[in-house]
């Protein structure tokens, strides 16, 4: 995407990338629950319904989670600019995924200058995976991340009490991030990428705090 577009469209890229992955995975949520699984986040007849369509999600994502966006934020990349983005996106399928590739893309996303500025550090996740087993937490435990970044060591903290705990349903899964795990960043992008994991997880939307 930024070679193709965003490096000549004047936007930020981090910003209007993920305007378009709460657009996609409010497509996918929606379609979820659809009688006919129809995806709508997808190329169309010309440029012009491509943006109009792809703005109604984003529009639709904005009032499910007013937390994550401001109400008067837009997509700012023109249609032909969409137009050329949303093929790139529309075969990717976000929910249920592959946590731990959508987390090294949002970790590109973040700028290697601002990681050193802010003084981010980035653990590896084989790191985060042997933390967690050492403190092998209960089902009971509140969990709190202090730095939390993209939220690896809540995703993995989670993943593995309900593994531990065989917590198989949506409801006992979400009950259970929902009232135990809390992190903190100060970085605002930060906050975002781990409200984004979290969702894609199915975690319920639990407590993070900018």
């Amino acid at each position: 995407l930024e070679e193709l577009v965003l490096a000549n469209s004047w936007v930020d890229s981090f910003n209007e990338i993920f305007k378009l992955i709460y657009a996609k995975l409010y497509d996918e949520f929606e379609a979820e629950n659809a009688w006919n699984w129809e995806l709508k986040f997808k190329s169309y007849v010309s440029a012009e319904v491509t943006g109009k369509e792809i703005n109604k999600l984003f529009e639709r994502a904005k009032k499910e989670w007013k937390d994550i966006f401001d109400s008067l934020d837009y997509i700012k990349l023109k249609r032909e600019h969409l137009d050329i983005c949303v093929p790139k996106l529309e075969k990717v399928k976000l929910f249920w995924n592959n946590l731990r590739i959508i987390d090294e893309a949002f970790e590109y996303l973040i700028p290697e200058a601002s990681k050193s500025k802010k003084w981010q550090y980035f653990t590896p996740r084989i790191i985060i995976d042997t933390c967690v087993k050492i403190l092998n937490p209960t089902n009971e435990e509140y969990v709190l991340d202090p730095s939390c970044w993209s939220a690896g060591f809540l995703v993995h903290n989670m993943q593995y009490v309900w593994e531990k705990y065989n917590l198989t349903t949506y409801r006992q899964r979400s009950h259970y991030a929902w009232k135990y795990l809390y992190w903190i960043d100060f970085d605002e992008k930060s906050a975002k990428i781990s409200k984004a994991i979290m969702l894609i997880a199915w975690d319920g939307k639990t407590h993070i705090f900018n």
